[in-house]
């Protein structure tokens, strides 16, 4: 295995072994459920130094696999149980952001998904933190996502669709933390949005976006609720309703 090379292998074998182990992290990703949690939070962390080490030696070349490293190992921290570690995954989802932006600064067609994808852990990283701060670059980070998905969209609609139903769907959570009355009018607007969208991935490629669309319609339904008048309450129990048919189908299959 690449693991098992001498010290003083070429660069290219590190780089090799680099784009080895964000594989496994991604294979393990998969499974983390299984219990392969840990093992990926290493591996990604071993990742983010041999990337660092490959920018040290051949300069930026090598800054697009540092990036991917970093998210990677910055998704690995947030999804450990202890929460000093989830706390740790703020600051490599903020130096992803600033590689993104530097590399879609010189090449922004190629790099406008990264840096959309990017944008969006670092907005989910910061609502984690729970001061007012780090919620209002939270929203403004949620806001800009959103944007470059539309963006995205106009061109290429198949391809981003889920994107922007994701960074729609994280808006909407990012306003109804700000509790006024215009944020939630506007997380009301965006929440019935990411419904439509999902419909439309539904009808165009089945089942497989099921489950984000009875999520969705649950969501909505929640929100509605919090209003608490009547055709608000109505609405809610029409998306509440269709939710729990979708369940039960996704149930039987």
């Amino acid at each position: 295995m690449l693991r098992e090379l001498p010290a003083d292998q070429s660069k290219k074998n590190l780089r090799d072994l680099g784009v080895s182990l964000t594989n496994m992290v991604a294979v393990l990703s998969e499974h983390s459920n299984e219990g392969f949690s840990e093992e990926a939070l290493e591996l990604a962390r071993e990742s983010v130094a041999i990337h660092r080490e490959l920018f040290e030696l051949q300069g930026e070349m090598h800054l697009k696999g540092k990036a991917a490293s970093l998210n990677n190992f910055s998704i690995q921290l947030a999804r450990q149980p202890k929460v000093d570690l989830r706390k740790e995954a703020l600051e490599p989802a903020r130096e992803t952001v600033e590689i993104r932006r530097e590399l879609a600064n010189h090449h922004r067609a190629a790099n406008l998904p990264s840096l959309a994808s990017a944008i969006s852990n670092l907005s989910n990283r910061l609502s984690e933190q729970e001061d007012n701060l780090s919620t209002l670059e939270a929203l403004a980070l949620a806001r800009e996502a959103v944007t470059y998905f539309r963006e995205l969209v106009k061109k290429q609609r198949a391809a981003y669709l889920p994107d922007l139903a994701k960074s729609t769907h994280n808006l909407v959570n990012r306003l109804w933390d700000q509790r006024d009355w215009k944020s939630r009018q506007e997380a009301l607007r965006l929440s019935r949005e990411t419904v439509s969208n999902r419909r439309e991935l539904v009808e165009h490629e089945g089942a497989t976006y099921l489950p984000d669309l009875a999520a969705s319609l649950d969501i909505l339904a929640v929100r509605l609720l919090e209003l608490d008048d009547r055709d608000s309450r109505a609405e809610a129990s029409f998306n509440r309703l269709e939710a729990v048919r979708i369940w039960l189908v996704l149930k039987q299959d």
